[in-house]
């Protein structure tokens, strides 16, 4: 799984460019963006058809697996859990906000967890009941998300369950549906 490509500027010297990735050229007004392992360029005018993939969501997700957490974290050398699935819907061509519980007012609710498809986002809240945790459903049963590392856990409707603690780790509050 390639999540990044190495480049060389004009001057020969390397640089890395992560999936999601945008640079910008302020001498063309160009900017450039890496998306799997494409390398499209914009030229004046953006188009989200310069960053989709043909993978799946569920494949796009996957490609990040064990990427560490990082808070703040946008790259994959990096992610937090609502960066995690705003880079995964950007490469898949969809911008979604940035926060958690902005990405929780985007979209439609799905009313019950039976219900959710790979790509539903999944919210949780936390001790003062705001939502302070998003994951992506990968298939029935299991989302993905950035909690220490991106990694796979069961999911019902009480939340994220995790084997190491023999317990819910995240109480579902809300899922939505953005593509």
């Amino acid at each position: 799984m390639n999540r990044s490509l190495l480049c060389y500027k004009n001057d020969k010297t390397k640089m890395v460019l992560e999936a999601g990735c945008e640079v910008f050229n302020p001498d063309f007004e160009d900017k450039v963006f890496f998306a799997g392992s494409n390398l499209y360029t914009t030229g004046r005018e953006f188009s989200n058809n310069f960053i989709s993939t043909n993978d799946s969501i569920a494949d796009t997700t996957m490609k990040f697996i064990n990427s560490p957490y990082i808070w703040g974290g946008r790259v994959p050398s990096g992610l937090d859990c609502s960066g995690f699935t705003q880079l995964v819907y950007k490469i898949q061509g969809t911008p979604i906000p940035r926060d958690s519980w902005q990405q929780a007012e985007v979209g439609k609710i799905i009313d019950f967890i039976d219900q959710a498809e790979p790509g539903d986002l999944v919210f949780f809240d936390n001790d003062r009941g705001k939502i302070a945790h998003v994951g992506m459903i990968l298939s029935r049963g299991l989302v993905i998300h950035s909690s220490g590392r991106v990694r796979i856990d069961t999911i019902d409707h009480q939340g994220i369950f995790k084997p190491e603690i023999n317990g819910y780790s995240h109480k579902l509050r809300t899922i939505r549906r953005i593509l």
